[in-house]
């Protein structure tokens, strides 16, 4: 868990009065729980370090299945599911509540 604190100070003067206001605000983050993603636009990185784009790659999100399955998915859809229902490969998916892997993200601990 990453914590920062930025802190902002505005005077505001008129005639014989001085104002000071202090606004303090706190953000915590949490590290990734999840495994991490390409960081590229529509790029899959496969089991044997390869990589290959989904979108004009032959096979498509299949592209990954002649090099051991897919590890990490493309940077629009990056979350790696559970589930192998994909082509018998896991799935990928947009993190959001309404379609949150049609199941459960692979947690960090088990990325393949």
């Amino acid at each position: 868990t990453t914590t920062s604190t930025t802190s902002t100070t505005t005077k505001t003067t008129t005639s014989k009065t001085t104002k000071t206001t202090r606004t303090t605000t706190t953000k915590t983050t949490t590290a990734m729980k999840y495994c991490p993603n390409s960081n590229l636009l529509r790029i899959s990185i496969c089991q044997d370090g390869s990589s290959c784009n989904v979108v004009t790659d032959p096979a498509k999100w299949g592209c990954c299945a002649s090099h051991g399955g897919r590890r990490a998915c493309p940077k629009g859809t990056p979350v790696l599911c559970q589930q192998r229902t994909c082509g018998g490969d896991y799935c990928c998916d947009v993190a959001s509540a309404a379609n949150p892997c049609k199941g459960l993200p692979m947690p960090l601990d088990r990325c393949p």
